[in-house]
């Protein structure tokens, strides 16, 4: 399959003070739950059969928030992998999301960087993610950069430190969780998809943890 890296990406608009809308999902660790089906399924027939049905099952969820979220902002998803391993996973595991990704070059792809290291994995994403974002906006530079991210504590503490040093709006939606249950992720994509609108819209920075599903995430949005 072709996957998208570099994009040309919309600019959504909203009332007041201009904002550049940027979304960030981390694949391995809030979007799909292959890592954690592979650790406990044997790679033969029928375990296979099993990884693949569970999977298939968070497929098009994945593509509905893929979906509501280039219609907010710049989507990327940090993939904690090659792009070869990222391939052959899409392939066995989630044709919709495949071809999606394939139609819609409004979701970027940021590969884990070769030599980086687990603490300075994020940091350098997000850093590549707005310089490709600074390019893009350049017929809107005054406008605030915020940055929303899904994923992992690690994540949202590159977020955080960014935001220490980039004029950035940080919002972290973060799990707790190392490896989490295909249904505990699949709970967390609709609770995303349902408050997805206002977190994104949401004007002040944002420190969320989804431990468990909730009915409502528990700040005033």
């Amino acid at each position: 399959m072709s996957l998208p890296r570099r994009s040309s990406l919309a600019i959504s608009s909203y009332d007041g003070p201009r904002v550049t809308e940027v979304l960030v999902f981390s694949w391995h660790h809030f979007l799909s739950p292959a890592a954690h089906v592979e650790a406990r399924h044997e790679q033969r027939f029928p375990y296979m059969a099993i990884a693949q049905a569970a999977c298939k099952s968070m497929d098009r969820s994945i593509v509905d928030v893929l979906s509501q979220g280039i219609c907010l902002g710049f989507v990327f998803v940090v993939v904690e992998a090659t792009l070869d391993a990222f391939a052959a996973e899409i392939a066995a595991y989630f044709p919709h999301t495949g071809r999606w990704l394939e139609k819609n070059a409004a979701a970027v792809l940021i590969f884990k960087p070769q030599h980086a290291s687990a603490n300075d994995m994020y940091a350098d994403m997000l850093r590549e993610i707005c310089r490709q974002v600074q390019i893009r906006r350049r017929s809107q530079p005054e406008a605030t950069l915020a940055l929303t991210v899904f994923g992992p504590r690690a994540l949202r503490a590159a977020c955080r430190t960014l935001a220490d040093s980039y004029p950035i709006l940080p919002k972290a939606i973060y799990t707790t969780e190392d490896t989490a249950s295909v249904e505990l992720m699949a709970a967390r994509l609709r609770q995303v998809e349902e408050h997805l609108a206002s977190i994104i819209h949401h004007a002040t920075p944002l420190d969320l943890s989804l431990v468990r599903p909730v009915d409502r995430p528990s700040v005033e949005l």
